[in-house]
């Protein structure tokens, strides 16, 4: 089980001591009690939930993270909702999927407001081993085959930027936005299997906010 506090206090530290970083938000919630998982298994008609949830909220209650580069041309965010907030996809989004389908999806990271993280779950049927961690807006849907644990430590070790959150659950589009290396074709098979092991191609921030600066100057 992966420790997600102490991966959460490298990651401040880390954000703390680059001079071009600003935080804005740091709230991490409180462990999980017993009483709230078993009104969310009730809320979906589950009898249980799956292990890498179980894991994640036993240690914390949801977090709200944001930080910005002070070249306003990057920032980064994680908004794990606690369990009395993970309810099912909002009406009001304009979205060409169906009603039904939509209410079936329920959102866990709510990192931007056009786009969530979340999982499908259909009322009264539990869960195989593990819900599998789905993105939606109204161009990128696909689905990332990790669950929330998986998909909390790589979003952790991407600094919750939301270009690499969509690497989860497609390698190349990183290298189709950002264009890096140029050494990468998004065709090559094998060049596409080394971007499936290497979702995070910098060296750290540092090196990814030099990149972005000149890049989008």
């Amino acid at each position: 089980m992966a420790n997600i506090l102490e991966d959460l206090q490298a990651l401040k530290l880390e954000l703390e001591k680059c001079p071009f970083v600003k935080i804005i938000t740091w709230k991490i919630g409180e462990p999980t009690n017993e009483v709230e998982f078993e009104k969310l298994k009730k809320r979906l008609g589950w009898k249980n939930l799956p292990e890498s949830m179980i894991s994640v909220y036993k240690q914390v209650n949801g977090m709200q993270i944001e930080w910005v580069f002070d070249n306003k041309k990057g920032r980064g965010c994680i908004d794990l909702k606690p369990l009395h907030e993970i309810h099912s996809f909002p009406t009001w989004f304009d979205y060409p999927q169906p009603m039904e389908e939509r209410e079936n999806f329920y959102i866990l990271d709510f990192f931007v407001n056009e786009s969530q993280a979340g999982f499908y779950a259909l009322p009264k049927e539990s869960p195989e081993d593990e819900v599998l961690i789905k993105f939606k807006n109204d161009e990128f849907g696909d689905n990332t085959n990790l669950n929330l644990e998986d998909y909390l430590d790589l979003t952790i070790s991407s600094y919750g930027i939301q270009n690499f959150r969509y690497a989860l659950a497609d390698p190349t589009y990183v290298y189709k936005i950002l264009e890096y290396p140029n050494d990468y074709n998004v065709d090559n098979p094998d060049d596409l299997e080394k971007m499936e092991e290497d979702i995070w191609p910098f060296e750290d921030l540092e090196d990814y906010y030099n990149f972005i600066s000149n890049k989008l100057d």
